[in-house]
């Protein structure tokens, strides 16, 4: 069996004015290679530490990884091609155009930038492609402002906007339409594996944001 990530005894410190926090603590880790995986866990679990770590961008305090079988952070080099990873939210410059963002990210990936424009026509912003970042969630205030006003509890995820406290999806179609404000897609929120799996452990989301 090939393992893509393998960790043993992986663990992570960080210090405080309160002294040592431990945000991961001896995980053992064997992912195989050919399938889907979930890596699940509360808020604070030391899920996206131990993404860091594997990464390279956060020093193990203990223990040992591997990816694709090659010990890492020394093997690095040599792996990192064959990753693709999001750590968190995405960060580009706001002033740069939606291009230039994506052509100094090749740069720095080593792809070469003449795959931008493929890349954008694949997201849906080939026409926006010398808008600046900034201007890319234009539209979303307009939808939480108006979303609000209705009386709705609304909050931003991501591109998205997440609408509480209706029984008809007709109606927020019928209110953004009275504003000329068109949503692409509309649909209602069912809980994900995630949130099944903390619900199940008792420590559901929902319950923790309220």
């Amino acid at each position: 069996m090939t393992l893509v990530i393998e960790t043993h005894g992986l663990r992570k410190e960080f210090g405080s004015g309160r002294g040592r926090i431990v945000a991961v603590d001896g995980l053992d880790l064997a992912v195989p290679s050919g399938g889907v995986h979930g890596f699940l866990g509360p808020n604070g679990s030391g899920k996206t530490t131990t993404i860091r770590m594997l990464l390279g961008l956060a020093r193990a305090s203990a223990g040992e990884m591997a990816l694709f079988g090659e010990r890492v952070p020394t093997a690095l080099p040599r792996v990192i091609g064959r990753i693709g990873a999001v750590v968190e939210q995405p960060q580009f410059t706001p002033g740069f155009s939606g291009r230039r963002n994506l052509r100094l990210l090749a740069r720095t990936a080593g792809v070469d930038p003449r795959r931008v424009p493929l890349v954008l026509e694949q997201v849906g912003l080939a026409g926006r492609a010398r808008d600046r970042f900034r201007t890319y969630s234009l539209g979303m205030n307009q939808r939480l402002a108006m979303l609000e006003r209705a009386g709705y509890g609304v909050e931003r995820d991501g591109d998205d906007v997440l609408v509480e406290g209706h029984d008809h999806p007709e109606e927020i179609s019928r209110l953004l339409a009275g504003e000329q404000l068109y949503v692409s897609e509309l649909s209602a929120i069912r809980p994900d594996l995630e949130t099944v799996f903390l619900q199940l452990t008792g420590d559901s989301p929902a319950e923790d944001a309220r």
